[in-house]
C-alpha cells in the first residue's frame, strides 16, 4: 500500500490546513510548530489522528521541547561559557580546556530537542564553567601572588 502524499493537519477544533507532505510535517515539527495536539487527515480516511503516531510510525518523533514553555526549559550557559572562553583564550590561562568543554556541552545542550537531555547537557556545563572559573581565579591569585613576592 502506497503512502499518501497530501497530509492536511488542524489543531482540535481548528481549520484544517493543507495539503502537506511528510517531508513537510518533519521540518514542521524540527520548527516546532507542530504538537501532539495536532491532528492529520488525509484522502480516504473517516477520522482526524493525531499527528505524533503518523511521525512515529515514520521514524519521526516530535520532538520533546514542542509545546514546552521557555520558563520550563533549562539554562544552557551557553552565553557565560563564551564569554569565559574569549577571556581564557585572551589571558592565556589554563582555563582555557575548561572553558572550551563548557561551550561544546552548553551548545549540544541549546541544540537538543529533547527536555531531559538538554537538562543533562546543562548540567555538564554548568560543571565545566564552574571547573574554568575556580581554576582561573587559582591562576589569577598565583599571579597576583607572584608579582607581591617579587
Amino acid at each position: 500500500m502506497s503512502e499518501p502524499a497530501q497530509y492536511y493537519i488542524a489543531k482540535p477544533g481548528g481549520e484544517p490546513l493543507g495539503p502537506y507532505t511528510l517531508s513537510m510535517l518533519k521540518v514542521m515539527a524540527m520548527e516546532r510548530r507542530l504538537t501532539p495536539k495536532h491532528l492529520y487527515c488525509t484522502e480516504g480516511m473517516t477520522e482526524w489522528l493525531p499527528v505524533g503516531k503518523l511521525l512515529e510510525s515514520a521514524k519521526f518523533p516530535i520532538p520533546a521541547l514542542v509545546g514546552a514553555r521557555e520558563a520550563d526549559l533549562p539554562k544552557t550557559h551557553l552565553t557565560p561559557s563564551i564569554i569565559m572562553l574569549v577571556i581564557s583564550a585572551i589571558a592565556c590561562t589554563l582555563s582555557l580546556p575548561f572553558a572550551i568543554t563548557a561551550v561544546v556541552q552548553a551548545a549540544r545542550a541549546n541544540s537538543s530537542l529533547d527536555v531531559d537531555k538538554r537538562r543533562r547537557l546543562a548540567d555538564s556545563a554548568h560543571l565545566w564553567l564552574n571547573i574554568c572559573y575556580i581554576v582561573f581565579v587559582l591562576q589569577l591569585v598565583m599571579f597576583v601572588a607572584l608579582i607581591v613576592c617579587a
